[in-house]
């Protein structure tokens, strides 16, 4: 399946960003991936988040990251690791448009 995308420029060093305009509902669902293995259901269905872990919120960040960005400067390899290495400033406007992506309806 052709899947629509958008290039978007870093602002600071001018790197080439493509993310997926839509993701899949599989895509969607691994988003909450990080989150729920975190998570214990007790058998009366209530959920015990007395062990999260702080680095949650990174986890589900970089699952984004993963899930969103398509390539980078043309390359599929390492993406992770090449968006978190920017300088922040780049990082910040990636992650920004994953989450007005992530927004759209």
């Amino acid at each position: 399946m052709e899947r629509q995308t958008i290039t978007i420029e870093t602002p600071i060093a001018k790197r080439q960003v493509v993310l997926k305009e839509w993701i899949t509902g599989r895509e969607f669902e691994s988003l909450n991936e990080p989150i729920l293995k975190h998570y214990k259901v007790s058998t009366k269905g209530n959920f015990d988040d007395s062990e999260l872990s702080g680095s949650l919120i990174s986890e589900m960040n970089r699952q984004a990251l993963l899930v969103w960005i398509q390539s980078v400067d043309g390359s599929t390899e390492n993406i992770l690791d090449t968006v978190l290495d920017m300088r922040k400033e780049d990082y910040q406007f990636v992650v920004d448009k994953i989450n007005e992506l992530s927004k759209k309806k």
